[in-house]
């Protein structure tokens, strides 16, 4: 083991340098006086400590002090940490929030009083949506995990609580609107049919377009575009989302003649009551027979619906949707209830109808004469593609062949060749 203090050249104050056994490099201290045998004893009492340490009997320094500090000033430090990081704005205050909350319905105070005791208690009282319960779990988790990635912190001590399973009990369950609906609704839109058609037509969220500026918005290129910085799109992710020909008309008829680049596209958004006013206005219910909602989210459900009603293939439509996971586009923003299962089913071939008699024994037993059998070789059946609906088929998919399995020989050998 190394130990000793020392002082630069030209200082007054003395500092310590040691090195346990198996450590890799030395730990250099600051001592903080100029009395070389007060220099010595402060080291040989740092030294003990970290040997304490070492060998677990001891709590670390570091520990120590976060068990004393308050939890508001670890929370403080945290999202701080957050934004420095780059998160978004609102995702920070949302966690600072739900943190605090619980910091102070559960008083807690510092970091010894988290239980999971307390935590179940004061879930077990709560009247929230499973799924906003299990974001005030994950909110205090990424504080105390944070914690113990600095070391100031053993270990989460809400890692043995479960997340609320969320299957089933949604409470906020959004439907599609179907087409008629969603026709009334631009018929009634006024001022606001604009951005209507655009959320119906390119599934941006109200937030993203709320912050549309012009100087984002491509009209007079061959295939027209919307572009959304990494610090907007939810994923922080730089996006570019094509526009449909009724959005780049309508864009470019509400578009100022001294737009500019920074100036916003929608200034004026509907706020939820005017949503209300028109889909009362529109003869649409704001609730369906099964509980759900049409809001203003709810346009976003009705743009991936009607990409998977007219076919569009999942991986498709997640980069549409810019979706990280295929559950989150077909389980969560599908419209199940508008998907063509009752026409599907009616076009699905049957086995009622009889195949023809198999050839004769006779003339498979001479497959090379010419007499023929008055039977019938076996009728092959082929399943066809399921035609997209009148009006809606993109280029390219209405005379679109299945993948159909055939062989082939090759050079004496069976090959299954995918034509």
């Amino acid at each position: 083991m190394i130990c000793y203090v020392y002082r630069q050249e030209g200082s007054k104050v003395w500092r310590g340098r040691y090195r346990l056994d198996g450590d890799v490099l030395p730990t250099d201290v600051a001592l903080r006086v100029s009395d070389k045998q007060v220099a010595e004893e402060k080291l040989r009492k740092l030294v003990r400590e970290a040997e304490r340490e070492a060998a677990g009997i001891a709590v670390p320094k570091t520990q120590r002090h976060a068990a004393q500090k308050p939890l508001l000033d670890h929370l403080a430090d945290y999202t701080a940490d957050l934004t420095s990081l780059g998160r978004d704005d609102e995702y920070v205050y949302i966690v600072e929030h739900q943190a605090t909350r619980l910091m102070t319905e559960c008083n807690w105070r510092v970091l010894k009083d988290i239980t999971p005791e307390t935590f179940r208690t004061w879930r077990n009282q709560q009247t929230h949506a499973a799924k906003t319960l299990n974001d005030y779990l994950y909110a205090i988790c990424g504080l105390l995990n944070w914690l113990v990635a600095n070391k100031q912190l053993p270990a989460n001590p809400l890692e043995p609580v479960s997340a609320v399973d969320t299957r089933g009990k949604e409470k906020r369950k959004r439907r599609a609107y179907k087409d008629d609906e969603a026709r009334k609704l631009l018929a009634v839109a006024g001022g606001w049919r604009a951005v209507y058609l655009t959320a119906l037509l390119t599934g941006l969220r109200r937030g993203e377009l709320a912050s549309l500026i012009w100087g984002w918005v491509h009209l007079n290129t061959e295939k027209p575009f919307i572009f959304i910085p990494a610090d907007v799109d939810k994923g922080r992710k730089e996006q570019k989302i094509w526009l449909h020909r009724e959005v780049t008309g309508a864009l470019l008829a509400i578009r100022p003649t001294n737009a500019a680049p920074t100036d916003l596209v929608f200034p004026n958004m509907p706020r939820m009551e005017h949503h209300h006013a028109m889909s009362a206005a529109a003869g649409i219910p704001y609730m369906d027979e099964m509980g759900r909602q049409a809001d203003f989210h709810a346009l976003r459900h009705t743009f991936n619906t009607n990409l998977a009603r007219h076919g569009t293939p999942e991986r498709v439509r997640m980069e549409l949707m810019r979706h990280k996971t295929a559950r989150m586009t077909s389980d969560v923003y599908t419209d199940i209830s508008q998907l063509p299962t009752a026409l599907t089913m009616e076009r699905l071939p049957g086995f009622a109808e009889p195949l023809s008699k198999p050839p004769s024994h006779r003339a498979s037993q001479n497959p090379d004469t010419t007499v023929h059998s008055d039977s019938q070789p076996v009728t092959e059946l082929v399943f066809l593609p399921f035609p997209q609906p009148a009006g809606d088929q993109q280029e390219g998919h209405g005379g679109a062949r299945p993948d159909t399995v055939g062989q082939k020989s090759e050079d004496g050998c069976r090959a299954r060749i995918r034509t």
